[in-house]
């Protein structure tokens, strides 16, 4: 994944794929839906271009504008890489999972 440049992550599930996260952590500038659960952590031509999973159009010109703008895809890839130390790095989703479990007990 670090040769490549673009991801193209359609889902019509909703969260947070793997996928994203592993091409953040890479690099790889990414083409996402506009999910609920994703839109609070990435921004629209800082980390991710948004595109609807079922409208082609709008898919095909974020890829077209990805794969034409090499400026663009540098800064999100070195934004995408400090942002996925900062929500996906273990020990702070040990901590929150650990702090979360405890509120639940105490509960």
């Amino acid at each position: 994944m670090k040769r490549e440049r673009v991801l193209l992550a359609p889902s019509l599930i909703d969260g947070v794929s793997n996928s994203l996260y592993e091409a953040m952590a890479n690099g790889v500038f990414s083409i996402a839906p506009p999910f609920e659960t994703i839109t609070p952590i990435a921004i629209q031509h800082e980390n991710v271009f948004f595109s609807k999973n079922l409208y082609p159009d709008e898919i095909a010109d974020a890829l077209i504008a990805a794969m034409n703008d090499a400026v663009l895809v540098d800064r999100a890839a070195e934004n995408n890489f400090n942002l996925v130390r900062t929500i996906a790095n273990r020990q702070i989703i040990r901590t929150n999972n650990a702090n979360y479990n405890q509120m639940l007990a105490q509960e």
